[in-house]
């Protein structure tokens, strides 16, 4: 069982499940992990290096030469690989059109699962995006699901500038068009104690502890001038949330 909180949110593409989880994770002082990025900086870096995305030992073999790092920076999540974050590179057409190709490869999967697992052993973690309850923290009691209709989740992607079709879209989530800037070089960024601030709070290894506040009442702005709401069902893994809930 992990040592620190995890509180796993799971939904579609353009759901607002990142909205919710950058929100709670600030209102709770946790650390929120965006492993959508994780996948899309993955994919970046097998496209930056010609190498095809339709290949999977090749891309197995980019991978295994390469550096990832991740880490923390300013309550949020950071990746980077061989030291560059690739920042805006990550919502590029060239990402869109292969990022769930690269997420179906199964040892690209349980690599990155491996890493997402990390974070728990520093920091409690608000995690979201996909199979996150229940194949990364299939034992964490917090598990929510956020969704919205097609149309409202259209209607967000197009407000982003993102041309990817929703239902393409959900074979794999992104990150928030608004985070990161152009790539630059990984250096040591450990988040620090403390919710006040909005940044990550670290507990010793091996302290468990109970995520604070009533998550169930937890909205944040979707975008559509309604809030979106996170409906937890506890264990049974079956979870319904509306955007305009």
């Amino acid at each position: 069982m992990e040592s620190h909180v995890v509180i796993a949110i799971d939904g579609p593409a353009a759901s607002g499940k990142s909205s919710v989880a950058r929100t709670l994770a600030k209102r709770l002082g946790y650390l929120y992990v965006n492993t959508g990025a994780m996948y899309r900086a993955v994919t970046w870096h097998v496209v930056s290096h010609e190498v095809s995305v339709h290949d999977p030992s090749a891309v197995i073999a980019l991978l295994s030469r390469s550096k990832i790092t991740c880490d923390a920076r300013g309550g949020e999540s950071t990746f980077a690989i061989d030291d560059i974050e690739p920042g805006r590179e990550l919502l590029s057409e060239q990402v869109n059109a292969n990022v769930s190709t690269i997420a179906r490869i199964s040892d690209v999967r349980a690599r990155l699962v491996e890493l997402q697992r990390l974070y728990a052993n520093e920091y409690d973690v608000v995690m979201e995006g996909r199979d996150i309850g229940s194949a990364v923290f299939p034992e964490t009691p917090y598990k929510f699901y956020i969704d919205a209709s097609a149309e409202v989740r259209a209607q967000r992607r197009h407000r982003q500038g993102r041309s990817r079709r929703v239902v393409g879209a959900d074979e794999h989530d992104g990150c928030t068009p608004d985070r990161g800037t152009a790539g630059h070089q990984s250096t040591d960024r450990r988040g620090s104690q403390g919710a006040r601030d909005g940044k990550a709070r670290r507990r010793e290894p091996g302290r468990s502890g109970q995520a604070g506040g009533s998550t169930a009442d937890l909205t944040a702005d979707g975008g559509e001038g309604q809030p979106v709401r996170a409906v937890p069902y506890g264990r049974a893994r079956i979870f319904t949330g509306s955007q305009n809930a």
